[in-house]
């Protein structure tokens, strides 16, 4: 590497280091210098590819480059003798001593051994990683168990993060070229691409890891005998592929998962499937689920069920090529007698069947939200939730809870992963003694930041100032790093530059799913800014991509922001709602008016809505008296399901800052300026006139939901967010 700053004309002008990998923050080399043991990055590097041979350039030995057999020769002799105490015993088994028993079922699966044939490609042997000049100690657990697993060092044993701190040891007494060289191994893991067919797989760095996956993933389906051979009479066979996914997960070793899918796209309906249904909770009845947790004071535990779709009967006849490490006869094909990912009707076969195990146990599934179970034997409760695979039993008797999940484990194979803590990228905290669950998406919010980093640093305070104007332009380009408040700040002089790049050709599409992810599960403040980028996902133009990284600015500086739950209400009643609009002027091209309404359930929101309305109002009254209807309907379902469980809810406020909305909804008038209202919207008035709900004049600036309709200064947007969401300590 070429040393150009810094150095005088009658000094060495390069560094002997060693090739790394590139930056992924600039256009440069990542290398490491021999002479400091540095890494670093340059674009000031030649290569010397002639004299380079087994790690010596030019004659002088690179100290860096360490072999496997270096490892199992020496890093016991290295590491410190109080490394004794992490010693242990490797509890991975031999698959070399396991054998696929003969089944007449279906087709015995072949090993992955070497003489095999995988497409006749050979596993790529375990290649030499070059060590980086960088230790974490909190992910160093998981990098130590993953190489002893691979067989590159041989510490064994299991490890602690918090113990290792505690013990205080320097870098020094750790063996640094194994340790670094355990990272850089790691590292080359996050960086390496997930393989797309077997092939890649097996000429992966850890092809030995997805081999084993593979093995494990046919070793499943042929214990639940998912197929059976036929003769091949000329049957339409369908396609499978293999999918592959590394799992990380903080302070845990890295997981490898191999899933045979059946390539459901070239379905046809009537001939291959006639109906489909996922059981999914809807996020409305989730966070009820975890409200009434609170509430109650009950303990809740999660499962998930290992493959759970090969457990589901088929009721049609299909028909698959045999995959790639299953053999069959000549002149033979399979056909399905389970369910198979990527098949059209396997998730609602999979919901038949966990239906009809909960229903034999005594459960009662709910009208309202198909996928809440519930259970009561005399003042015990039990409430089961099901997302497909993840499996929520929440309840006020521990006994009770281990006798429902025991009797799903007789079922299925389930992985008990104890209180829940985290459920779809949200983390659920409980606090019993103080009554209060909490709701975040503090990791999930860090990712977004680091992927998609802000033009500017600077934090705010609001999700979209006033000043920026989203809306319908013609196309504008983008400078690349440019720092711009407001719309006019565009260089329009600046068209066709080919320093600019059109915004069309950034990830917007990802950016925006993200954010409305977010959104939807635990940020009802920044409901309205997601909802008005949302609008754009064809062609998206600079200032809506500006838009997206002022949201981005605004969660990086709330990352400790989510919503809460409280046992002791602060609202003076169980359920409340808040409804709100904005006329005419959100959408400046259709003149249509904005929805916005937040339902509260135990000081929490449980439902938030924003978006435009399908019609034209005529006026705001109008505007206010559809966002009414559309918040009542909500309030309406959730009065439903609270009834199922057993939870009898009186009258359920609703506040409305509209006079005319709110006469309007308790008095059946009919005049010159309502009379052409939908009569659906007037479903208002039955559920007033039946005590289901109670509309209430309330002021704007007491409106919850103003900040669902409208950007809003940042004046009313600090006073009203701390009601809608919460800020959450030791995130």
């Amino acid at each position: 590497m070429l040393d150009i700053e810094g150095q005088d004309k009658l000094l060495i002008k390069a560094n002997p280091s060693t090739l790394l990998g590139y930056s992924t923050q600039s256009l440069s080399y990542r290398v490491l210098i021999w002479s400091t043991g540095r890494v670093a990055h340059s674009r000031n590097v030649i290569f010397d590819e002639e004299s380079i041979t087994n790690g010596a350039m030019s004659g002088v030995a690179n100290p860096y480059i360490v072999t496997n057999q270096y490892y199992e020769a020496s890093v016991d002799k290295m590491l410190d003798p109080r490394l004794e105490l992490l010693k242990g015993t490797d509890d991975e088994p031999d698959s070399d001593d396991e054998e696929t028993s003969d089944r007449t079922v279906g087709p015995k699966p072949v090993k992955f051994e070497e003489s095999d044939d995988m497409d006749d490609v050979p596993i790529r042997p375990r290649r030499t990683v070059q060590p980086i000049n960088r230790l974490n100690y909190d992910r160093l657990g998981g990098v130590l168990k993953e190489l002893s697993n691979a067989g590159i060092v041989s510490v064994y044993g299991t490890y602690n993060a918090t113990n290792f701190k505690d013990m205080n040891l320097k870098l020094e007494d750790l063996c640094l070229n194994a340790m670094e060289s355990a990272l850089a191994f790691y590292d080359d893991l996050l960086n390496a691409d997930i393989p797309t067919n077997p092939n890649e797989a097996m000429n992966a760095i850890d092809a030995v890891e997805w081999r084993e996956s593979m093995q494990y993933e046919l070793d499943v389906l042929e214990e639940r005998g998912v197929w059976i051979v036929v003769p091949d009479e000329g049957q339409y066979l369908h396609d499978t592929k293999w999918v592959f996914k590394r799992k990380y997960a903080d302070d845990q070793p890295i997981k490898w998962r191999s899933r045979l899918c059946l390539r459901g796209f070239k379905q046809k309906i009537t001939e291959d499937y006639f109906e489909t249904f996922s059981p999914v909770l809807r996020k409305e009845s989730l966070r009820l689920f975890f409200a009434l947790m609170c509430w109650f004071d009950f303990q809740c535990d999660q499962t998930d069920v290992d493959s759970a779709f090969p457990y589901a009967d088929l009721e049609e006849v299909i028909h698959i090529k045999p995959p790639v490490g299953v053999r069959v006869p000549p002149g033979c094909v399979l056909r399905l007698k389970k369910a198979l990912y990527g098949l059209k009707q396997a998730p609602r076969a999979w919901y038949q069947l966990v239906t009809s195990v909960l229903l034999d146990f005594g459960f009662t599934k709910c009208v309202s939200d198909p996928c809440i179970f519930f259970l009561r034997r005399g003042k015990d409760m039990v409430m089961v939730g099901v997302y497909v695979d993840d499996i929520l039993i929440a309840g006020n008797n521990r006994s009770l809870i281990n006798e429902v999940k025991g009797y799903i484990e007789y079922h299925f194979k389930i992985k008990d992963m104890g209180p829940v803590k985290t459920m779809l990228g949200m983390n659920i905290c409980h606090n019993v003694e103080d009554g209060l669950l909490t709701m975040d998406q503090s990791k999930m919010i860090k990712k977004i930041v680091d992927e998609f980093q802000p033009y500017n640093d600077a934090l705010i305070n609001s999700p979209l100032g006033k000043e920026l104007k989203v809306k319908e332009v013609e196309s504008t380009p983008m400078i690349p790093g440019q720092v711009l408040s407001s719309q006019s700040d565009l260089a329009e002089d600046k068209v066709g530059d080919p320093r600019y790049v059109d915004a069309s050709k950034l990830p917007y599409m990802r950016l925006v799913g993200c954010l409305l992810y977010v959104m939807t599960c635990t940020r009802p403040d920044i409901s309205f800014p997601t909802t008005v980028i949302s609008r754009f996902m064809t062609k998206p133009l600079y200032v809506h991509w500006l838009a997206c990284l002022y949201l981005v600015r605004y969660l990086k500086g709330t990352v400790d922001i989510g919503i809460c739950f409280y046992r002791e209400n602060w609202l003076e009643h169980f359920m409340v709602g808040f409804s709100d609009s904005d006329w005419a002027s959100s959408d400046l091209e259709h003149r249509r008016s904005m929805t916005g309404y937040s339902v509260f359930l135990c000081g929490g929101p449980i439902a938030w809505r924003s978006c435009l309305q399908t019609t034209v109002a005529k006026s705001a009254t109008e505007a206010e008296y559809y966002a009414l209807s559309n918040c009542i309907d909500e309030v309406t379902f959730m009065k439903q399901l609270l009834l199922e469980l057993g939870i009898e809810v009186e009258t359920v406020p609703i506040y409305e800052d509209n006079k005319g909305a709110v006469d309007l909804a308790g008095n059946p008038v009919y005049h010159k300026r309502v009379k052409h209202i939908d009569i659906r919207y007037h479903a208002i008035r039955e559920k007033v006139a039946d005590g289901t709900v109670i509309v209430l004049k309330i002021p704007t600036r007491a409106n919850f939901a103003d900040v669902h309709t409208k950007a809003v200064s940042q004046v009313v947007f600090n006073t009203l967010s701390p009601f809608i969401v919460c800020k959450i300590e030791n995130i």
